[in-house]
């Protein structure tokens, strides 16, 4: 401990981080929970660094032949190629945890409403830079965003707009295409570093929101203070928690590259590798797709109420705006412009300073029905591209959600108010959520189930799984809901239903500081800051893995064994990830005693779970 300390004080000094302005945090925030945005970093930091070495091979005159020979004959092509295409799944996917996240938890509120609207533009800016990343492949998939993409421009910006937009964007064909799709998809991807930077400064400015069970889910305490006794420095803490992350967060990608690779011929929508040429028979046989982050937009293009069959004039005395026919106009309305703008201007619509999402009922209940209708239509165009959607399956399917999502946050609202009340007790609350929920649950799926087959008496399967996409739906939002209803963790709790609220700052302070921080702090200080055996012991294992890995990856052919490469480049980074955050524990040992058990173990349990797999789909590999 000393020994580290040292070393890491000296960087400290010689770095000059003490005149940062850099926020200290609670030592207890090191959990999943207040780093999710992290995983997004780290994913995007994988796509910089990869996308830089496949700029040295890729050629945009051959840009399907300079795909395949990247994977069959560039050593760790495959890997380097694959894991950009995930990276980038994990970067959105993860992306989209980090906006929720922070939606129901209020994390948009004053002074963080820079923070949320710059991250919804980097949200915009990481799709669009997906999108022109997927399509410089050259495979059939790649060719289908391609004409989706024009299709989608030509419809939302007219014959003359749309033309001039795809001409810009996509060139006239051939070659000129494909050096224009890299050409911006370079453009965009160093404005969304940028955009990046900026989202991290205005961070910084204010650093995290406290958490919202010290402050009673109250936005009016919404600055940690730095005069408390449970903060840590941002370094080295942050730093070292930072590495533990990017490197486990990197591990877990290579890993899920790797499974995919030794599965074989995956659906093009998530397949790790280029699909068949767009010239090859078996391109006839692949229907239309967008990228997968795309889906849920190409779904509501084929709701065909919604085609506009002729211009519409608005004459506004001084303005006469023609809106031109076009069957994807109003789709793209509904499904991406309305929600963004919403989104953008949500921290000057929701400006109380309740952060629970039981108190914001309105809110809480569209960001419930945004989640359901993306996986909805995410899922349903997937299973049925191209299909047409009339208006009666549309009212079916998705007028369900709405109606159980507000009754479900009606009821929970009313008795989450009544147990902060002491109108019922808190046992009586709990239970009442418990089964509250699973009616509910049960009764979306009556509602969907029993009225789809109604309708579809001569339905194909697809079509009766595209309708249950519904009740799949009111799963999720119920999920959502219950979460922060029921989940003591997560909510004010229901242990505190007699616990006075209180808006006044003082009043708050003084709550928190006879909490049990100051008394924890105490007794961990106590401790002797030694280094638990545990630990140790742990870390040699990594340092035999990360021995064992590079022993290996050296006497490994990376073109034939790609499946072995990626496992044992996995293996690699999990460890260095888990030797990071045995340095990081130990760190913490002045704040918070090792207890062991498995609050202690289970990040390494984890770690160790994915090392045994890797090396299992080595073994398959170096056999086969």
């Amino acid at each position: 401990m000393g020994v580290i300390g040292r070393i890491l004080g000296w960087f400290y000094h010689r770095l000059n981080l003490e005149h940062l302005p850099l926020y200290r945090v609670p030592y207890n925030y090191f959990n999943l929970d207040h780093w999710i945005g992290a995983i997004v970093a780290a994913a995007f930091m994988w796509l910089a660094i990869t996308g830089l070495l496949l700029l040295v091979y890729y050629s945009p005159s051959a840009p399907y032949e300079s795909s395949l020979r990247i994977v069959n004959e560039i050593p760790f092509g495959k890997i380097l190629l694959s894991s950009h295409l995930y990276a980038a799944h994990l970067m959105i996917f993860s992306a989209y945890i980090h906006l929720f996240r922070n939606y129901f938890v209020a994390s948009y509120k004053k002074p963080r409403e820079l923070l949320w609207i710059i991250g919804i533009l980097a949200g915009l800016l990481t799709l669009n830079t997906a999108f022109l990343g997927y399509a410089l492949v050259g495979d059939i998939v790649s060719a289908d965003a391609i004409n989706v993409g024009k299709g989608v421009v030509a419809g939302i910006f007219g014959p003359e707009l749309g033309t001039f937009i795809n001409n810009l964007v996509f060139g006239t064909g051939g070659e000129e295409t494909y050096t224009r799709l890299l050409a911006f998809h370079i453009i965009s991807a160093a404005l969304l570093g940028l955009m990046f930077m900026a989202h991290m400064a205005v961070f910084e400015a204010h650093g995290p929101p406290p958490d919202v069970k010290e402050v009673r889910w109250k936005a009016s305490i919404n600055i940690i203070r730095q005069d408390r006794k449970d903060l840590v420095n941002w370094f080295p803490h942050n730093f070292i928690f930072i590495i533990y992350m990017t490197t486990a967060v990197w591990g877990i990608l290579l890993f899920l590259v790797s499974l995919a690779l030794s599965a074989g011929k995956l659906h093009p929508l998530i397949s790790p590798v280029p699909g068949p040429s767009p010239v090859s028979p078996e391109a006839a046989e692949h229907p239309p797709y967008p990228p997968w982050f795309f889906l849920f937009m190409y779904k509501v293009a084929d709701f065909v109420f919604l085609t506009l069959d002729k211009p519409i004039v608005i004459d506004l005395l001084i303005l006469k705006l023609t809106i031109p026919e076009s069957p994807i106009l109003l789709p793209f309305i509904l499904s991406v412009a309305l929600p963004v703008l919403y989104l953008v201007l949500l921290p000057f619509i929701d400006t109380s300073i309740e952060r629970h999402p039981l108190k914001r009922p309105v809110i809480t209940i569209i960001g419930a029905l945004l989640i359901t209708y993306l996986i909805q239509t995410t899922v349903w165009g997937a299973l049925t591209p191209g299909q047409h959607v009339s208006l009666e399956l549309a009212t079916i399917l998705m007028v369900p959600p709405i109606v159980i999502i507000a009754l479900g946050v009606a009821i929970l609202s009313k008795i989450h108010a009544r147990s902060l009340n002491n109108e019922i007790s808190a046992g009586r609350a709990f239970v009442s959520l418990g089964i509250g929920s699973i009616m509910l649950a049960a009764t979306g799926f009556f509602i969907t189930i029993s009225v789809v087959r109604s309708i579809f008496s001569g339905a194909t399967v697809e079509d009766l799984i595209a309708g249950g996409l519904g009740f799949a739906g009111l799963l999720l939002g119920m999920y959502i809901i219950i979460n922060f209803g029921s989940k003591s963790k997560h909510t004010e709790g229901f242990v505190k239903a007699n616990m006075p609220e209180s808006n006044d700052p003082v009043q708050e302070k003084k709550v928190q500081e006879t909490e049990k921080v100051s008394a924890v702090l105490k007794e961990a200080r106590k401790a002797e800051e030694e280094i638990p055996l545990s630990l140790l012991i742990m870390g040699t294992i990594y340092l035999v893995i990360i021995l064992a890995s590079g022993f290996l990856l050296a006497n490994i052919d990376p073109i034939e064994k790609a499946v072995a490469v990626g496992a044992l480049m996995s293996s690699l980074l999990i460890s260095l990830g888990g030797i990071a955050h045995i340095v990081h524990r130990t760190l913490l040992l002045p704040y918070d005693p090792y207890k062991g058990g498995w609050k202690e173990y289970k990040v390494h349990a984890l770690l160790y779970f994915i090392v045994f797999l890797n090396y299992i789909l080595v073994s398959i590999n170096l056999l086969a």
